[in-house]
């Protein structure tokens, strides 16, 4: 039976050839918009997919209370927390420091050209707590030493031609020369904290003596706008009781503060991305908020062609009564019908899809080359979560497009549905 649905659903749209390519074109356009927003999101949620304890990872934020009572959230939190909890508690396996200003930020364009990367200064234990793999050189070694620099293995291909660069040096600008120590592989995996290159956090020790180079933060408990803590929990150790540290060293350290307002929280590193609207976020990322956002632009954009087809079909409802005498006389039941035609507008919306993967080859380059999309570092591939989560949007998009037709048509008929 369902075999027979479809094969007269294939006559019926090649029968009405232009009837068919107008509803194809106008949900393949539709559908087209909805598979570059369905690839932003699906970017943003594959960010730390790869870590395989990241329910173990958080990272330390602050707020800090506003005279109207509303919290202002950051991102980041005090240097000097990471090494106080790590010294004086037994609760964590790591607590890395992740310092901005090394090169440029991350946003391309409008960089100084002069400073061939962009990245952090950070701990040792980066490496480890991300779990990057080394391409050249020792993970445990690599950023230990002041002046040295771990790069990327497309950033090392970019400023030298070749990933065999241990050894050689870099000038990032005021910051000076560093020594490459080692190329992390590229094994595809995507982070929320976008880099060229990692410098070791010794080398800020200098570089904060110089006021003109960076502002001091390693041992300054006062500024809490430049660095960022990720911590990785120990084992039975769960995150109320990390709070409670975090919370004992708030009133050790600013307590005494005529303003003391703060509080810090932890954020779970699966959280982050997307996540809530933050001040100082370590990178280029879509708040929560906007993913939502995407999720109703993409379901308005259907359904505005999803109510094209439904006037077209309705439209010409009635050149179809023959058709539906004849099934009827055959025996046709009112399920038979409202399938069949249910049928017809399913295929109809897969046919789209398909174009609407075409058109993709003309739309994903030119959304690729806007200037909020090169900030934002969006990777837009089509992997097996799009394709599902498109084939199963484009069977709902033809029930709901097919429904209202199929049930004219059978009032057209007196067929009570």
């Amino acid at each position: 039976m369902i075999r027979n649905y479809f094969k007269v659903a294939v006559r019926n749209l090649y029968k009405n050839k232009f009837f068919s390519l107008i509803n194809i074109f106008g949900l393949a356009l539709s559908m087209s918009v909805c598979l570059v927003l369905f690839m932003l999101i699906a970017d943003q949620k594959n960010n730390d997919a790869y870590i395989t304890n990241k329910d173990r990872i958080y990272r330390i934020t602050y707020n800090h209370l506003n005279n109207n009572s509303s919290f202002s959230q950051y991102a980041t939190a005090p240097l000097p927390m990471a090494e106080k909890l790590m010294s004086e508690y037994s609760d964590l396996k790591h607590a890395v420091r992740i310092r901005k200003g090394f090169g440029n930020n991350f946003v391309k364009f409008d960089q100084d050209l002069n400073i061939p990367v962009a990245g952090f200064f950070v701990d040792p234990e980066f490496l480890e707590l991300f779990q990057y793999e080394l391409l050249s050189g020792k993970a445990d070694e690599a950023l230990v030493k002041p002046k040295s620099v771990v790069l990327k293995e497309e950033a090392a291909i970019r400023l030298f031609g070749t990933t065999e660069v241990i050894g050689n040096v870099i000038e990032v600008g005021d910051q000076g020369e560093y020594i490459i120590t080692g190329v992390i592989k590229d094994n595809n995996e995507q982070s929320h904290i976008k880099f060229d290159a990692l410098a070791s956090l010794a080398s800020l020790k200098k570089l904060e003596e110089q006021d003109s180079v960076l502002y001091s933060s390693v041992n300054n408990w006062q500024n809490r706008w430049h660095g960022y803590i990720y911590v990785e929990l120990a084992d039975n150790v769960d995150k109320a009781t990390l709070l409670d540290h975090i919370e004992a060293i708030n009133v050790e350290q600013y307590s005494d503060l005529e303003d003391y307002q703060l509080s810090f929280d932890l954020q779970a590193l699966n959280e982050i991305s997307p996540g809530p609207l933050m001040s100082n976020e370590i990178g280029p990322g879509l708040p929560l908020i906007f993913v939502y956002f995407m999720g109703g632009l993409a379901i308005l954009v259907m359904l505005s062609a999803a109510f094209n087809y439904m006037n077209l079909s309705i439209a010409r409802a009635l050149t179809r009564a023959r058709e539906v005498g004849v099934r009827k006389v055959s025996g046709a039941t009112k399920t038979d019908l409202i399938m069949q035609f249910l049928t017809e507008a399913i295929l109809l919306s897969l046919f789209a899809l398909l174009c609407s993967y075409g058109l993709l080859v003309f739309l994903k380059p030119a959304f690729s080359q806007l200037h909020f999309s090169e900030m934002l570092q969006w990777n837009l591939r089509i992997d097996q979560e799009v394709i599902l989560i498109s084939i199963v949007f484009s069977i709902v998009v033809g029930i709901l497009a097919g429904i209202i037709p199929a049930r004219e048509l059978a009032l057209v008929f007196h067929i009570q549905i």
